[in-house]
């Protein structure tokens, strides 16, 4: 429900409240569940303290990959893209006076049409090779 939601639009706990109240009877349906009621919004506050993102991502991942009709084709062009988070600037550092920002990487099948792999990282501690490599 989560990643559907924030795949609709939703920007907050309580925007995912609404959506699973509105969606409870497809989710129902669709998973062939007896839903009782919808999640709350601090029940998907705890769930996104809980969850481990890395672990998450490549179960999302290998999903999305399964999906497709070109399983076990080479890709001939993979796409990367780095955006630098906004509201991520850290103190600038006393040693070389630099700023350091939150950059996120994320790796596209263009033959798919979606991205399959992503990560983030400290612009300090690393840089896009290093988190392309990885």
């Amino acid at each position: 429900m989560a990643i559907l939601g924030i795949l609709s639009g939703c920007r907050s706990a309580r925007d995912l409240e609404r959506f699973a109240k509105r969606q409870l009877h497809a989710f129902g349906a669709a998973f062939d569940l007896e839903l009782p009621k919808a999640p709350c919004d601090s029940t998907f506050l705890y769930l996104f303290e809980r969850v481990e993102l890395e672990q998450l991502f490549s179960l999302l991942r290998e999903w999305m990959l399964a999906q497709t009709a070109v399983q076990n084709k080479d890709f001939d062009q993979l796409i990367c893209d780095g955006k630098t988070l906004r509201g991520s600037a850290a103190q600038l550092d006393s040693a070389d006076r630099a700023t350091r920002f939150v950059t996120q990487v994320t790796l596209y099948a263009r033959e798919l049409g979606l991205a399959i792999a992503q990560t983030s990282f400290g612009t300090g501690e690393s840089h896009e090779r290093a988190a392309l490599k990885a």
